[in-house]
């Protein structure tokens, strides 16, 4: 699997509320997330991955994918209301091994 089709099948098993999303990422993996979050490994994995995909249940739309390995951008969408906003992932081999969630503030 390329950077780039492993990005989208990241977002692919999100909207699919896929659990095996987890296999996609290497043991040590770390999250960044908004708030200044960070998650790490298999536990911080299964703690993002149950607020996602249990609670929160977004559909992800992949804009775009723009790839410079080991970097790989992905423009997302996931409401209609939502904004536009950048993910960016650190690939290593056929597994992600960073992701950086990139959320824009919605102004009121």
């Amino acid at each position: 699997m390329t950077p780039e089709e492993l990005v989208r099948t990241v977002f692919a098993r999100v909207r699919a509320g896929d659990w095996s999303v987890m296999d996609l990422y290497t043991p040590d993996a770390r999250l960044e997330l908004p708030g200044g979050v960070t998650r790490e490994g298999r536990e911080g994995l299964r703690e993002h991955y149950q607020q996602v995909l249990e609670v929160r249940r977004p559909q992800p739309e992949v804009l775009a994918v723009y790839s410079n390995p080991p970097m790989v951008v992905a423009l997302v969408r996931t409401s209609t209301e939502g904004p536009t906003h950048a993910d960016v992932f650190t690939v290593e081999g056929d597994r992600v091994r960073g992701y950086r969630a990139c959320v824009a503030e919605q102004s009121s």
